[in-house]
């Protein structure tokens, strides 16, 4: 039988189609693995302080956080590993401005 495939760590809404250069780079010295998501601004869903923050201010911005299945239901799913290789992101990120 085929193995699952690995869990990616991070969802990342960006344009165009790929997390800003920078992050991967630190994310792979840090060893995380990196999920690109992109939402088209054309299309109605839900949406968090990043995009908010993007339009309003005019700030380049990331959206970061794990990657989660059916968000806001009552079988909202996502992988307890996930977790520590976003605190291992954000670890280096914070690092890196010490």
């Amino acid at each position: 039988p085929l193995s699952p495939p690995r869990s990616a760590p991070l969802a990342l809404p960006s344009a165009p189609h790929q997390p800003p250069q920078p992050l991967l780079n630190l994310a792979e010295r840090a060893g995380v693995d990196v999920q690109a998501f992109v939402m088209r601004a054309d299309l109605a869903c839900g949406s968090t302080i990043g995009p908010i923050t993007a339009t309003e201010t005019g700030i380049a911005t990331t959206d970061l956080g794990v990657p989660t299945l059916a968000m806001h239901s009552i079988r909202e799913l996502a992988c307890a590993a996930d977790i520590p290789q976003l605190l291992s992101l954000l670890t280096a990120f914070y690092r890196r401005l010490a």
